[in-house]
């Protein structure tokens, strides 16, 4: 699956957006606006002002979304890579500004949606979200697979232990993995030379459909 890119979206931090403060003058609440689709998020209060008296509470501070903004932002992603399809990365709550919520303003234009596990992947098929989703941490635990192939959910794989626990599951259908390479990072992944068994094992298995090798371009055995 040549030309498949994930873009991480920018999302905008302003301290206040003119619209959105006149129909949310407090900023606080967390609610839709009235004002075209922006979303004020309350941030914990009690942080010391930097520049108020010692003793004195700072005034609550708050996020306010453009989510008109946020789908330009992955318009325009695309729009850097014609012909490409883009996976929406919103994981860990969305960056903390609500994955259900941005989730379902972009799900009409998304191609795919990115998380990093699959619990946070069934929270947003549990809300109507149906597009396809990726869990990019792979699975915990051997038996998220059967949870992941009942959802479709597509799965991360970077250690020989998702792999001998995929390998071995009897799954309802067959999943999309995308195999991860360390390509010197060292965070997650395979080393270089391993892919070639890892790949082949995968290949064999029925319990897998379509196979993407992440970052295949930098890819260099020694």
């Amino acid at each position: 699956l040549t030309g498949l890119h994930i873009f991480s979206l920018v999302f905008r931090h302003i301290e206040a957006d003119r619209d959105c403060r006149q129909a949310d003058p407090r900023g606080g609440g967390g609610d839709w606006t009235s004002s075209g689709g922006c979303k004020t998020l309350p941030t914990p209060v009690g942080q010391k002002s930097l520049a108020g008296a010692s003793d004195r509470m700072s005034r609550p501070s708050f996020a306010v979304i453009d989510t008109q903004a946020f789908v330009a932002n992955y318009r325009h992603a695309k729009a850097l890579a014609p012909g490409a399809r883009a996976v929406a990365v919103i994981k860990a709550n969305a960056y903390g500004h609500g994955a259900v919520a941005l989730g379902r303003v972009l799900a009409a234009e998304a191609d795919a949606f990115a998380v990093a596990s699959t619990e946070e992947a069934m929270e947003l098929r549990e809300s109507g979200i149906d597009n396809p989703i990726l869990a990019l941490e792979g699975t915990f635990e051997p038996e998220e697979i059967e949870n992941a192939a009942s959802q479709s959910f597509a799965l991360v794989l970077h250690t020989i232990n998702q792999l001998d626990w995929l390998l071995a599951a009897k799954p309802r259908q067959a999943l999309n993995i995308w195999l991860k390479a360390d390509t010197g990072r060292h965070r997650l992944g395979f080393a270089p030379h391993e892919l070639k068994d890892v790949h082949a094992r995968l290949r064999a298995s029925p319990n897998v459909d379509q196979i993407v090798l992440n970052e295949p371009d930098t890819i260099r055995e020694e």
